[in-house]
């Protein structure tokens, strides 16, 4: 059974209750009970309790005590480490290493496990409360935003459009809204085809209830008029998953599938940045807001509050390395 199936069996234990409750406040619920169920997964063989999905949904996440998390939190933090190295590792390298966890992963699997523990604590009817701080050290530190600049973006479509399979055609139209709108990762994914016509695209904002219509011009428009002609009519996602021989499915993409593509374009056209999809949409609110434009900033990125759009400008690094390659020793004027 998947993690669907084992989610609508409707047993009453602490994982199945957390994820009932993921299945009806989310708005793509199959995508994010698979999600939190592999990071249960992961976190329940971290601690040694088990090496299923099924081990994971039987485990009375109620009971973790202090030496549970510390280990859980040990095992984490060694897991992005070999992470780390596996990525600054050579190809020949990588084969004999173990892959790790990327730093999301980690937040994931740290997330579940609260999510489950407080689930099953209610129907337990315990007040033990799990507080991050009652265990020094239990955060992960996120990733960094990176700038993306328009040159990187141009070498990595200009790679991508060499590719006239399926899959490169919807990889290159991908990015190209990505780098037109700096969508979210779950609105990207969500879009369907009927939200696309006459060069006008409508998304659902993932965290309000607010719609962006955005017109698609110039290459941006040409790469998804041409995805829509490969994709065709039919009803479902806009960018769904396609097997390995470029049949194009009905089912959504998953977000890591999405990284992952991020991830293989960027390396075939060889740029060693590892960036995600929230970097790019970082770097197109940091080129409005580096012209002064702070609403329509505001406006594309769908932020009630300035201080968030503010939050994610990512110039600073750039105009500091600017003015250090300008210093120099002195006397070596």
């Amino acid at each position: 059974m998947n993690a669907i199936e084992l989610y609508r069996d409707g047993r009453i234990q602490d994982a199945s209750a957390y994820l009932r409750q993921l299945g009806s406040r989310t708005r793509n619920p199959q995508e994010s009970i698979r999600r939190m169920a592999q990071a249960l997964k992961t976190a329940v063989v971290l601690l040694g309790r088990g090496e299923t999905l099924q081990d994971a949904l039987d485990f009375n996440w109620h009971t973790l005590g202090a030496e549970d998390l510390i280990r859980l939190r040990g095992n984490l933090q060694a897991a992005i480490t070999a992470n780390s190295q596996w990525i600054a590792a050579t190809p020949a390298q990588r084969r004999k290493l173990p892959r790790g966890l990327s730093v999301r992963s980690a937040m994931l699997v740290r997330a579940a496990v609260f999510g489950a523990f407080s689930a099953g604590s209610r129907i337990a009817g315990s007040r033990k409360r799990l507080d991050k701080y009652d265990f020094p050290g239990w955060t992960v530190q996120r990733h960094r935003r990176q700038t993306i600049t328009p040159k990187v973006i141009r070498r990595i479509l200009d790679e991508t459009a060499k590719d006239s399979s399926p899959a490169g055609v919807r990889d290159l139209a991908i990015l190209s809204v990505l780098w037109h709108l700096g969508l979210r990762a779950s609105e990207l994914i969500g879009l369907q085809r009927s939200d696309y016509n006459d060069g006008v695209l409508v998304v659902k904002r993932s965290k309000n209830d607010s719609i962006l219509r955005a017109e698609i011009a110039n290459g941006a428009k040409a790469h998804l008029d041409r995805w829509t002609e490969v994709r065709g009519p039919q009803p479902g996602p806009m960018f769904p998953r396609l097997l390995s021989d470029g049949t194009i499915t009905s089912e959504p993409l998953y977000i890591l599938s999405l990284t992952r593509i991020l991830e293989r374009r960027a390396k075939r056209a060889g740029c060693r940045t590892v960036f995600t999809c929230h970097d790019i949409r970082a770097s197109v609110i940091t080129r409005f807001l580096s012209r002064g434009q702070m609403s329509e900033a505001q406006a594309l990125a769908g932020h009630a509050n300035p201080a968030t759009t503010l939050s994610y400008d990512t110039s600073g690094d750039e105009r500091l390395q600017e003015i250090l390659r300008g210093q120099d020793l002195p006397g070596w004027e």
